[in-house]
């Protein structure tokens, strides 16, 4: 009778082993996978149309990681509903390190307060990589204006305004002029664009790293800063949790503002 129950028990053992076995077969599948990402292109999705300063930033990004990476990275432009076409292309595809975003903070710390309604959230749903590169703003002016800013801000009054053009409502240059026009010292207002790599959340902490590294390692290239220069753009590099916390700092500071000064979407 005790026959059955050591059946029973070597059962209980095989089963157990298999279950070992394919754990351990498991994992060693994901290691692999960790070992040779990338095997296959990777797609950089800017989400403005071809041709503008983000656009070229992020190929000469994108040719530069192909190097580092040894693997493609495929520039692809999604332009549309001030960057969030592209945004949201990103954040709905699979998290495996094979789709990034290339954005400005106009898309990730602007748009987030001028569109309440968007079908995303900047800090959940996307995983920052690295902060790539960032340009002063500045305020350019035709030879007959004179004076300095300060003197030109003096002289718009009721009924004699001093007309300023920018790229466009919700633009970080639309905000700061705003923070001007109320009163803020020229001096106190440190107005800037900047350009970050991000990859959808959940992404691999694997895929990011390499990601990050390669990054790094591109704008740490003397030739890929001068291009950058030439650009007006200077390289930043800030990596991953750094750059995160920006994000939330712009966040919450743009939403402010963007409340202050009543800004709305025509």
């Amino acid at each position: 009778m005790r026959q059955p129950t050591v059946k029973l028990k070597r059962r209980g053992i095989c089963k157990r082993l298999t279950i070992l076995a394919f754990a351990v077969a498991s994992l060693t599948c994901v290691s692999a996978q960790a070992e040779i990402y990338p095997d296959k292109p990777i797609r950089m999705v800017v989400s403005y149309p071809a041709g503008g300063g983000i656009d070229v930033i992020a190929r000469l990004l994108a040719q530069a990681m192909s190097v580092e990476l040894k693997q493609s990275v495929i520039v692809e432009n999604k332009g549309g509903a001030a960057g969030m076409i592209g945004m949201e292309s990103v954040i709905r595809a699979r998290p495996d390190g094979y789709t990034l975003l290339m954005a400005g903070n106009p898309e990730l710390t602007v748009n987030p307060a001028l569109y309440p309604d968007a079908r995303y959230n900047v800090t959940r749903d996307l995983a920052p990589i690295m902060l790539v590169a960032e340009s002063p703003n500045i305020i350019a002016a035709h030879p007959s204006v004179s004076g300095t800013l300060k003197d030109v801000i003096a002289q718009a009054k009721p009924g004699s305004p001093v007309t300023v053009g920018t790229p466009g409502t919700g633009s970080t240059h639309h905000l700061e002029l705003e923070v001007l026009k109320a009163g803020t010292s020229a001096n106190d207002v440190t107005a800037t664009t900047w350009y970050g790599l991000l990859a959808p959340a959940g992404t691999p902490p694997d895929a990011v790293k390499r990601l990050q590294d390669a990054a790094t390692a591109v704008l740490e290239n003397s030739a890929i800063r001068a291009k950058l220069a030439e650009m007006g753009t200077d390289a930043v590099g800030l990596p991953g949790a750094a750059f995160g916390t920006r994000i939330k700092t712009e966040l919450k500071r743009n939403a402010a503002l963007v409340k202050q000064f009543n800004i709305k979407m025509q």
